[in-house]
């Protein structure tokens, strides 16, 4: 899945980047290619589940990260980006 993000804080045309995450469904690990993670200062990436029980929570500090996610239970997990506190996708 790509999903094309404004980031705040950065002014036009450099405020755009493309987010994928891939598979989708999973069984093991997740992919999350941040496309232009330099632009994406101070953004965090929080993975959680139905409940809102909060999985990972991490600094997007590179361009790709691989998640495991195989020892979770099966279920639908939310991915959301953050800038400063406030949910981005």
């Amino acid at each position: 899945m790509k999903f094309k993000v404004t980031l705040t804080g950065i002014s036009a045309p450099n405020n755009k980047n493309e987010i994928k995450v891939y598979p989708n469904p999973t069984k093991d690990y997740l992919n999350i290619d941040c496309g232009d993670y330099a632009t994406m200062n101070n953004y965090q990436l929080k993975i959680t589940n139905v409940a809102s029980t909060v999985f990972v929570v991490s600094k997007v500090t590179k361009k790709e990260y691989s998640i495991n996610l195989s020892g979770y239970s099966k279920g639908i997990y939310f991915l959301e980006i953050y800038d400063s506190g406030k949910p981005k996708t």
